[in-house]
């Protein structure tokens, strides 16, 4: 998927509204792109979806209590996803703000996660 998300960027005749390096920080690492981005989008479109009364009602209560149930599958995906990240130090601000050197204390989102939790 990088290689289509690349020739569109190319190709567009229009400057891409979100910078090349925050579309490509996670290429060639499949299981991150998986269980991050792509359970992070899915996640994305059923939260309205799941808080908006009227679209809970539109849908049905056996959908809405379906969806509930993708919103937990695909909240565990992306925190493994998070675990992956941290594990494989691909922290955000490397590819997003080279200028930053790391160490302020908004920067390090889970750097020190595995501190925390053992």
């Amino acid at each position: 998927h990088d290689s289509v998300l690349r020739f569109a960027i190319e190709t567009a005749s229009k400057p891409w509204p979100v910078p090349k390096s925050t579309l490509f920080k996670y290429e060639g690492h499949v299981a991150v792109q998986a269980l991050h981005a792509l359970s992070g989008s899915v996640w994305s479109v059923i939260v309205p979806v799941q808080l908006h009364p009227r679209a809970r009602d539109a849908i049905g209560g056996k959908a809405h209590r379906i969806l509930g149930y993708v919103m937990c599958v695909v909240s565990v995906a992306m925190m493994i996803g998070v675990a992956l990240i941290d594990l494989r130090g691909l922290y955000y601000f490397e590819k997003d703000y080279p200028e930053l050197d790391g160490t302020e204390e908004s920067s390090r989102s889970c750097t020190d996660v595995w501190d925390v939790i053992f």
